[in-house]
């Protein structure tokens, strides 16, 4: 247990007693590796046993935000999100933990109530859809969303937060409890992921190059990748790559990749890495291995048995930015459904073509045996993404 927790179970205690309230009982969760100490809620029978009836569900949420223990909850899951450095989906996901254990007996939709209680207590952007036999919790964010149900409500854009695959549209009533103050969206920082850091992983990977066996070691910070694991897809863009890989990765694999190719010239250490990422990571759809679409951060894809086009793409692009230092943008060729990359680079005679006045020359890493400038479908096809 941190010391600091200590010192709040302690700081909680006494402020209860001497205030004349009773001490709350206090519950664990553990989030990705971070053991937290949490209060636990003290709710009604109306809380947890009428969710279901869909007749009273104001007064239901009404009753949550206006309990002292639901106050005190949140002012500690506030703290350790200051600790954990968690931004608005960060803080979502610890909720969803939260919400197992605080109400262990309860219905998924008792859990909802709850949840969406607290996001709309502190101020989130988000309401409730419900039907007779279902209740949906939707949510604006500012980062879109794949495959995931949604509502529009104006210009807005609002998110099923369970970001199921699977669900499909119904007609729905929708519940929006007001709560003073400013209304925000659930924001994810894309550029840096929170400070989760205490379960670490370590993965050797062999690798032949040119006549030459190599063993490379990944150690990599396996409580970002089981956080990475729980968020819904989102849309391919730069966080993928700003979020990159660790710095226990950064440290172990891309300093021995920076050492194996310090002497080759930058086409040659280029195509060091696409074969590495073509041998190394085994291919298949995710349909095949998810049983739906899952793009995945760098630092899961070292760590995944297997892994498809974008995973890949993304991959590599962070070897070459990390590795060489050099610019990528992807390339999505919408008829095959399909990704891959172009690299930088300062020798414009090997480009396939120009992008802001800089050469590019295309790299695929899906397909085994594509050297550098070769692409299994013809880059005039392609659309560019300036990720």
């Amino acid at each position: 247990m941190y010391i600091s927790q200590i010192k709040w179970a302690l700081a909680i205690v006494f402020g209860l007693l001497l205030t004349g309230h009773s001490v709350l009982a206090m519950s664990k969760i553990d989030l990705y590796g971070h053991e937290l100490l949490l209060p636990d809620v003290v709710y009604s029978s109306q809380n947890t046993n009428a969710c279901h009836s869909n007749t009273n569900l104001h007064e239901i949420v009404a009753g949550w935000m206006e309990n002292e223990s639901v106050d005190i909850l949140i002012n500690r899951l506030d703290a350790y999100a200051t600790e954990l450095k968690m931004d608005g989906m960060a803080y979502l996901m610890m909720l969803n933990k939260v919400a197992n254990v605080e109400l262990p007996n309860s219905s998924e939709d008792c859990k909802t109530l709850f949840k969406y209680a607290v996001l709309r207590k502190k101020g989130y952007d988000v309401f409730v859809g419900y039907t007779s036999s279902s209740i949906t919790l939707y949510g604006r964010t500012n980062i879109m969303i794949d495959n995931c149900l949604f509502i529009e409500r104006g210009p807005k854009k609002y998110f099923d937060l369970s970001f199921s695959q699977q669900r499909e549209p119904s007609a729905e009533q929708l519940l929006v409890v007001h709560h003073s103050g400013v209304v925000k969206p659930l924001v994810m920082d894309v550029i840096h992921p929170p400070a989760f850091s205490a379960k670490q992983s370590k993965r050797v990977i062999p690798y032949e190059y040119d006549g030459m066996l190599y063993f490379f070691t990944a150690k990599v910070n396996q409580s970002l990748i089981e956080y990475y694991k729980e968020l819904p897809t989102i849309r391919i863009n730069t966080v993928y790559l700003n979020y990159g890989l660790s710095e226990s990765a950064q440290q172990s694999l891309v300093a021995e990749l920076k050492e194996a190719t310090a002497s080759l010239t930058e086409v040659v250490a280029m195509d060091f890495m696409l074969r590495f990422v073509q041998t190394a990571f085994e291919y298949r759809k995710d349909e095949q291995v998810y049983g739906q679409e899952k793009f995945s951060f760098p630092e899961e894809t070292l760590m995944n048995r297997y892994s498809d086009c974008e995973d890949k793409s993304m991959l590599f692009a962070v070897f070459v930015n990390q590795v060489l230092g050099l610019k990528t943008v992807a390339l999505y060729y919408e008829k095959t459904n399909h990704i891959n990359v172009a690299v930088e680079t300062k020798n414009a005679s090997v480009a396939n073509f120009t992008f802001n006045e800089h050469p590019y020359i295309v790299c695929e890493p899906s397909g085994k045996g594509f050297a550098v400038g070769e692409s299994a479908t013809s880059v005039s096809y392609a659309n560019l993404i300036d990720w």
